[in-house]
Parts: C-alpha cells; sequence; structure tokens
C-alpha cells in the first residue's frame, strides 16, 4: 500500500512539473529572455599575454656558496596566472628555484610578478579558461667561460628567440623563415638549422654558455622558458645583475581564453562587432598615439594599424614599443606616429618588424627605404 502511495504522489509530482514546464516555456517573453540572458552574461576571447623578456635574477642565498661549480644545478621553475586589479588584469606569478647536486649543495630561489595583460576598457575578466599553469624541471648542463656582461643586442636577441619559438609551434616547415629576419640575431638561418636548435633545447650564448630552452613539463600556459643554469663565474647574484648569473631569460606564453564581463567602450557605438578585434580592444583607451597622453583614437587610424590582423595583439605591440620605448628611427627616438602606423600596419609579429627596422638603420638605409622593407 505504502508502494502504491509513494508511486501516485511521484506520478502527480512529475505531472506538476511537466506542466509547469510547459506553461513556461509557452510564455516566448520568457524562455527566450532567460536563454539570451545566459548567453550574453560574459564574451568568451582568445588573448595573446605579454611574453617576459627581460632578465629575472635570483638572488635569495639559501644554502651553500654562490657556485654550482659544475654540478647541475637541477631546476624548477613554474608560472601561475591570475586575475587582478579587480578584474582588470592578469598577473603572471613566477617562481624559480635552483639547487647543486651534490656538497656543499649551493641552492637559490626567487619571485616575481609581471602584469602580462589588461582588459579592454569597459570590461572585467571573469574567469580564465584555459589553463593557467606551468612547470619545467630540468638539470642544466655545464658552462664553459665567464660572460662578463650581455651584449648590447641582448633584449632584441631574445625578442628574436621567443618569437621563432612562437614561429615554431605548430608549425610543419610549410612557413619559411620570414625572409631571413631573425638570421643576424641567431645561429641559425634555415628553417631546419633553427628547428634542430629548439629540438636539442640548448642556445649557445657565448662559448660554451647556455640558454636551456626548455618546454612546460606540466601546463599549458608557457610555450617555452628560457633559463640559465650554470656559468662561468658565481652563478648566485649578489645584486641582481644579469652578468652571468643564474637567471631565467624569458618566458614565452601560449594564447590564452578569458571570460569577459561589460560592454567593451573602444571604438565606435556603430561597429558592435569591434568587441571581438582583438588587436583594437589592445589600442583604444591603452596606447597614446603621441607623446601628450592623446589615447583616444581615430577609428580610420585603429582600422589601418590593425588590417590583417584583427585577431594578434601584435600590432599594437608594436606601434607601442616604436612610439614608447625608445626605438631609434635614424635621427632619434620621437617618432612621426604615421610612420609608426605606416611600419606596424598588420604585423603579425611586433618583434620581428621592430627587429628588421633596426637592422635597416644599423646598415644606414634611410627610415623610409626601412619601413618600407620591414612591414607587412
Amino acid at each position: 500500500m505504502f508502494k502504491k502511495y509513494s508511486s501516485l504522489l511521484i506520478s502527480k509530482a512529475k505531472i506538476f512539473m511537466l506542466s509547469t514546464f510547459l506553461a513556461v516555456a509557452s510564455t516566448s517573453t520568457i524562455v527566450p529572455g532567460y536563454f539570451l540572458k545566459s548567453a550574453l552574461a560574459g564574451e568568451v576571447q582568445t588573448v595573446e599575454i605579454e611574453d617576459i623578456t627581460e632578465p629575472l635574477v635570483p638572488s635569495k642565498l639559501v644554502g651553500g656558496d654562490r657556485e654550482f661549480d659544475g654540478n647541475g644545478p637541477d631546476i624548477k621553475t613554474t608560472a601561475s596566472l591570475r586575475i587582478g586589479d579587480g578584474g582588470r588584469a592578469l598577473y603572471a606569478d613566477i617562481y624559480f628555484h635552483a639547487k647543486e647536486i651534490k656538497s656543499d649543495w649551493s641552492e637559490t630561489e626567487g619571485r616575481w610578478s609581471r602584469k602580462v595583460w589588461e582588459a579592454p576598457s569597459g570590461q572585467t575578466i571573469e574567469r580564465i579558461l584555459s589553463d593557467d599553469f606551468s612547470e619545467t624541471n630540468f638539470r642544466s648542463k655545464k658552462a664553459g667561460f665567464q660572460i662578463l656582461a650581455p651584449t648590447e643586442d641582448w633584449l632584441p636577441f631574445i625578442d628574436g628567440v621567443v618569437a621563432l619559438i612562437k614561429l615554431f609551434v605548430g608549425n610543419d616547415g610549410d612557413t619559411p623563415l620570414p625572409e631571413g629576419d631573425i638570421a643576424q640575431r641567431l645561429p641559425c638561418d634555415t628553417f631546419e638549422e633553427c628547428r634542430d636548435m629548439l629540438k636539442r633545447g640548448l642556445l649557445n650564448i657565448s662559448g660554451d654558455n647556455y640558454v636551456h630552452i626548455q618546454p612546460s613539463t606540466r601546463g599549458n600556459l608557457v610555450s617555452s622558458f628560457l633559463i640559465v643554469g650554470d656559468t662561468g663565474g658565481d652563478d648566485i647574484s649578489d645584486d641582481n645583475n644579469p652578468k652571468d648569473d643564474t637567471r631565467i631569460v624569458a618566458i614565452a606564453f601560449n594564447p590564452v581564453r578569458v571570460n569577459l564581463e561589460g560592454t567593451s567602450t573602444v571604438g565606435t557605438t556603430s561597429s558592435p562587432l569591434l568587441s571581438s578585434n582583438t588587436c583594437a580592444n589592445n589600442i583604444q583607451g591603452r596606447i597614446a598615439w603621441d607623446y601628450n597622453g592623446n589615447k583616444r583614437w581615430s577609428q580610420n587610424n585603429i582600422n589601418r594599424l590593425c588590417q590583417g590582423a584583427e585577431g594578434t595583439v601584435e600590432p599594437a605591440v608594436c606601434f607601442n614599443r616604436v612610439m614608447h620605448s625608445g626605438i631609434n628611427w635614424g635621427g632619434g627616438t620621437s617618432w612621426n606616429w604615421q610612420n609608426a602606423i605606416n611600419l606596424c600596419e598588420g604585423t603579425q609579429n611586433a618583434s620581428l618588424t621592430i627587429g628588421c627596422f633596426q637592422r635597416e638603420i644599423q646598415k644606414r638605409r634611410p627610415w623610409s627605404q626601412a619601413i618600407q622593407t620591414c612591414s607587412k
């Protein structure tokens, strides 16, 4: 009797829920409105976060002395991505640890945080949808003689390495090196030579001193870590100076998927598709187009700079570096903004474009010819 009564109650409950659902579903203004609200709750966007190309030098002495003496070290490096500034930015938290593999067990570690992306004006980051962590572990190759200082072209050199890594991600050899653009900065000038160098995971920077090019052993946030382990002199820095010290040279990140909340205020209200334009989102209201701090761009100039590269941040990065990072055009570092657009228009790789321009200037080419040679 109890089972029969329970079954009757369950049947009536199912009928009630079904009738309620049908009543709600028949009200066209309710159901579509609910699903529309859910669909518009956030915008999913794939963004290119900024690679770290400054040296991160640990100086904390955990144990032993400051010399690994060719005994490793064993190195562990991690990178974690988090939301900061009240949802306005992404930060990369970096941890580095190195320990000698025999007595006296010299050991160091360091932690750093770097802002790597800002949300478009009017929007906040609700969630990181892709992998937000990477780790690598390896044993350093023994170094040779001491490097007294990074060369003058060190930063462009490292930019070139990072660009090379990104060029080879998912590339089976169909894409050639871009007109030998990195050949003068790297110890390779053909696709095969560069690919072999990356496969070996070692970049000889001077004599027998090496930058280890390490993929992530866990997680997919980072494409490659570039790390110097053992060096020719004292390894653990006592002055935060990257001269011949154990250090992170650079970190190349993979693209990141984020969920954005709010309405983008970039561009014009008459262009609803502009919010999906990664390039434009990183220009309007974020980069000054002159030296008076004006960040309100003409839509025509944004369209021109981003043309053909709307889905990448590279034209924005290129323009910002050219205008505001001391790039010399042959007569100083203050640029006409129109020339900066001419150089960076539609670029798919800011580092390669700028590196090409700098080499043309070093060859004493006129700036106008250098722009014409290196622009897309």
